[in-house]
């Protein structure tokens, strides 16, 4: 039978017993944990996050044209720029791949181990390596469609939102509008790379396959994204009190003692245990939405509010 709870009961041991697999979901997390509520967040306060340095166009006419003039009189700092800059990409592009890999990993571990196979870090990660074009073809395709929903949204938020002229009734409705659209992008692209990596679907046949399974769905889709959404918040708020339990103390023991190493210390366990929620969180979700996809692409799922509906009108 159907049941949330044995999903995400599931989901959680896989997440807590696989400790070997918290090294992809440290990098999956920079995909970003809960993307559904960063979709949330990103409509109704769209400024709030700049992706890079706020007020510096480092790619601009401006530069460019200036580049040549800049080489020409002094060559070897320019060289150096380059050499800076290829260095950067090159860095980039390997993170890139990491990232994607360990996303199509966790999705393969997460599969095998709801189905009751065996599998290991090596067998994941050549399985997420393989399907890394899909993978990142899939991922760059709904965030496209997400930021131009949100481009579409924004001329509209500086109208009508907080700073704007227009009630706040017809910015709640613009927000209304474009929200569930991308949400439903959103877990489209769960379940197209969910296709993609454990159906061996070809990238087009995984979007359309992704696409049938969302709309015969959508309702269990959401559902598990609300339950997931009150997990993560149940978490942070677990980790802020620990953070607070070991923060409270050290403070006081640091203006006591005046001593940098042991502010260095409490710095890397700070960033320790918040990499490592982080990790732990990717992986959880990772194997929830898996499971998910395994179990509705197959026996297929009703959801709760569609069960209670049924059992009030027997």
């Amino acid at each position: 039978m159907f049941s949330y709870r044995l999903i995400l009961r599931r989901a959680w041991q896989f997440a807590w017993r696989t400790p070997y697999f918290w090294f992809f979901g440290l990098f999956a997390a920079l995909l970003g944990n809960g993307g559904e509520y960063e979709i949330i967040s990103r409509v109704f306060w769209p400024s709030g996050r700049t992706w890079f340095l706020p007020g510096v166009d480092f790619w601009s006419a401006g530069v460019l044209a200036g580049f040549p003039t800049f080489f020409l009189k002094d060559p070897i700092a320019a060289f150096l720029l380059f050499f800076f800059g290829v260095v950067l990409l090159a860095l980039f592009i390997f993170f890139l791949w990491v990232i994607i890999v360990s996303q199509g990993a966790l999705v393969r571990a997460a599969a095998l181990a709801f189905a009751g196979k065996t599998f290991d870090f090596k067998t994941c990660l050549t399985a997420g390596a393989r399907k890394f074009w899909p993978v990142f073809s899939l991922n760059f395709l709904s965030r496209a469609v997400i930021s131009l929903l949100l481009l579409f949204f924004l001329p509209y938020w500086f109208v009508a939102g907080p700073a704007g002229h227009l009630p706040a009734a017809v910015y709640g409705f613009l927000a209304l509008m474009i929200l569930p659209t991308s949400l439903a992008v959103s877990f489209i692209g769960k379940y197209s790379i969910a296709y993609a990596v454990i159906k061996e679907e070809k990238l087009a046949d995984a979007l359309k396959k992704g696409i049938d399974l969302f709309l015969r769905n959508w309702l269990v889709s959401l559902e598990i994204a609300l339950l997931l959404f009150l997990i993560n918040c149940l978490i942070g708020g677990v980790l802020l009190v620990l953070l607070a339990v070991i923060a409270i103390p050290a403070y006081f023991f640091l203006v006591i003692s005046q001593s940098l190493w042991f502010l260095a210390f409490c710095l890397i366990l700070f960033l320790i245990l918040i990499a490592g929620a982080g990790a732990i969180i990717a992986v959880f979700q990772t194997a929830a939405w898996t499971m998910l996809f395994a179990e509705i692409s197959g026996r297929g799922g009703l959801s709760k509010l569609a069960r209670i509906f049924r059992r009030a009108g027997k």
